[in-house]
């Protein structure tokens, strides 16, 4: 499933930030390093615009990257600093997107409570509006 490309955006300016190479980056998410350009140059040509380059920037991809992220950096470094990189986000689905990253490691508790609440919304919701995809345009 397509996902926004800010996501990706979001998280390789937290790879910036840490000095982690592209390298380290993908072996420790499990994914192959040309991925990590490919995302960056298609994040590229969503924002400036046509011709888009490179595959859709996934849910997948950006989940494994986010695990290798957490892995290098260390959890509640990431956290800290998605907090810091999404405080002026516009986009609401952006940063609640990031935010369920950063919610990862929480207890089952609290977790069957966002999810009930989320799943609340979603069933009160009008449908899919293509908010979580800039991948459309």
């Amino acid at each position: 499933m397509k996902t926004n490309s800010l996501i990706f955006e979001y998280l390789d300016k937290a790879r910036e930030d840490a000095g982690i190479t592209d390298i380290a980056w993908a072996k420790k998410s499990g994914i192959r390093r040309p991925t990590i350009p490919e995302m960056r140059s298609r994040a590229k040509s969503l924002r400036i615009g046509p011709p888009l380059k490179g595959r859709p920037i996934t849910i997948k991809k950006v989940t494994f990257l986010h695990a290798g992220l957490s892995r290098l950096t260390g959890g509640d470094e990431l956290k800290k600093k998605i907090f810091d990189l999404i405080a002026d986000e516009k986009d609401q689905m952006v940063r609640m997107m990031m935010l369920l990253m950063a919610a990862q490691g929480a207890d089952k508790e609290e977790l069957d409570h966002l999810e009930k609440s989320i799943e609340l919304i979603a069933k009160k919701s009008s449908g899919f509006r293509g908010r979580l995809c800039r991948e459309n345009q």
